[in-house]
């Protein structure tokens, strides 16, 4: 069982380029303070008043990259893993942490060839998990798959499901990476005559 989520591996190059970024412009902000400082003597007024305006540009430019943000999400969720700690340099491409969205799921299932062509999109499914013995969840077959995967000669469905708060926790009873059952309803007789086996 997954769900949908911001999957993220940080690069370390990318934390090294960053890094050295910052001490670039940290470098740049110690040059300019200095011209700002020489500027009164040796500048004409014009260059002092371009040398000052770079120094605050660069003092902003600074303030923005080493200073605290709020970082929003672009899916509601839990948090599921940060990759990065406190004082480490973040930066656009690489990312801080992973979001989980639990309130609908999607399960991968796998079916043998022979009952590929009985399933199809729309199909109702009923869903059991280890967890909850006796308590089903329903669900529907989302996605079919085009192929067949080549190692197991299985195709992979895709099912999904509400996961709703539990009145009486106040959770979502269902958790990503669970295991359980699916049955597939692939047909349905109504008003037809039943014989016991035995009979």
């Amino acid at each position: 069982m997954s769900a949908p989520d911001v999957p993220a591996t940080p690069s370390r190059r990318s934390q090294r380029s960053t890094a050295k970024a910052a001490d670039a412009l940290a470098e740049r902000l110690d040059v300019l303070g200095q011209v700002v400082a020489l500027s009164d003597h040796r500048l004409d007024p014009a260059a002092a008043d371009h040398a000052r305006s770079a120094l605050d540009a660069a003092r902003g430019q600074l303030a923005v990259t080493a200073g605290n943000a709020y970082i929003t999400s672009p899916i509601d969720g839990v948090v599921a893993g940060k990759m990065l700690e406190r004082g480490d340099m973040a930066a656009p491409q690489i990312p801080l942490c992973r979001v989980l969205g639990v309130d609908r799921l999607k399960v991968d299932i796998r079916l043998v060839e022979t009952d590929v062509p009985k399933v199809r999109v729309g199909q109702d499914v009923v869903l059991t998990m280890d967890a909850y013995p006796g308590r089903e969840f329903p669900g529907k077959a989302t996605r079919v798959l085009p192929y067949l995967d080549p190692a197991t000669r299985t195709n992979g469905v895709e099912i999904t499901l509400d996961n709703a708060l539990d009145p009486k926790t106040g959770q979502r009873p269902l958790k990503p990476g669970m295991f359980g059952r699916a049955e597939i309803v692939v047909a349905e007789r109504k008003a037809v005559l039943v014989v016991p086996e035995p009979a």
